[in-house]
Parts: structure tokens; sequence; C-alpha cells
């Protein structure tokens, strides 16, 4: 099986300056050598791009592999949350996303967006759109497009019981540590392994 973990700093697995931890590293040791997972994170890298940029690598990676991605790992959006896109306009892009994997025949595994420290300031717009975001996906993975792991109500940044607790899982209030950056890994494996 070879698969395609693709989307931004999240999916890169950045640190506040640190050392990077991506979750393609942990799901290829836990899936181990029998499968390839190659990871495509770029930070800053809005979904309204990324379409474009998955196209080039699934038709880049068939060819030199004489084979198809059978899964991509995506997760993606959160950069174009943040910087005030509706959820609405953010899901649009992400159906070119949906199309390209089946034009690919690849299957799609979708990250839920996590919470973020900066939905606490201004408006609330940016935690509104996130969470409407996140109920498009939940909407129509139950349509049996994709599968869903949701990464908001797994690793809560707002309901962790305090700052030690905090530290222990995210970094800045966005990205992750090594530990959860280690549980996104196990969850998308718990996905693998019961429904792919």
């Amino acid at each position: 099986m070879r698969y395609l973990a693709f989307g931004d700093s999240l999916t890169a697995g950045m640190t506040n300056g640190h050392k990077d931890y991506p979750p393609a590293a942990f799901i290829q040791r836990l899936l181990g050598e029998k499968h390839i997972v190659v990871q495509e994170g770029i930070g800053g890298d809005l979904l309204e791009d990324m379409p474009r940029r998955l196209r080039t690598s699934l038709t880049e990676r068939a060819a030199k592999h004489r084979g198809a991605v059978n899964c991509v790992i995506f997760w993606g959006g959160t950069n174009d949350i943040r910087c005030g896109r509706s959820a609405e306009d953010v899901f649009e892009h992400f159906g070119q996303v949906i199309e390209t994997c089946r034009v690919n025949n690849s299957k799609l595994i979708v990250l839920t967006l996590p919470e973020m420290e900066c939905e606490k300031a201004g408006s609330g717009s940016i935690g509104l759109n996130r969470k409407l975001f996140n109920e498009l996906l939940k909407t129509n993975a139950d349509e049996g497009r994709y599968r869903i792991v949701d990464i908001a109500s797994a690793i809560p940044y707002f309901f962790l019981s305090g700052e030690e607790e905090k530290k222990q899982w995210y970094c800045d209030g966005l990205h992750f540590t090594k530990n959860g950056y280690e549980k996104v890994a196990r969850l998308v494996i718990d996905v693998i392994r019961r429904r792919m």
C-alpha cells in the first residue's frame, strides 16, 4: 500500500521552531515496511491551492511507481480558516480534493481541523468557521465519500484541563508536540485498520 499524507504545516508536523514530527513518520513506523507513507505537508499552504498540487503529486507518483497512491491522508484548511475565509468557501475547494482522489483511484482519509488558541480573539468567526467546516467534512463522510478522523474531538485544546496538559499535546496553540502528532498518527492508524 502507498499512502500520501498531504496538507499544510500540521501534516508536516511543524512545532514552534523545534524539530518537526510529521504524523506520516509515525504512521510509517506503525504500519511497517510493507507500506510506503510519504509526507507532503507545506507550512502556510492554503486549501484553495492544494487540489492542483495534489493532482500533480498523484500523477507523478503513479508514473514513477507504476501504480496509484492507494490512499491520501488529507489534513488542510487551517490556514484558510485563520485568514478569515468562510467554511463554505473552503469546503468548495475541498470538493476538488475529493474529485482528484476519485479520478486517481485513491481512497481518502480526512482529518478535522483542531481547535486553535486564536479562536478566542476577535469576533469568534474563526472558531465558528472551523466548527462549520468540520461539520461539513463529517456530513459528507457520512455519505461514504471518504473516512474521517476527528482530531478536533480527540485532542480538544479548550477542554484540556490546564496549561501543563495543553503543553503535553500543543506547542503553540495550533501545532502539536511530538506526543500530539504521535496521537494523531495512532488515530489515523485506527481508521486504516478498521475501515480501509
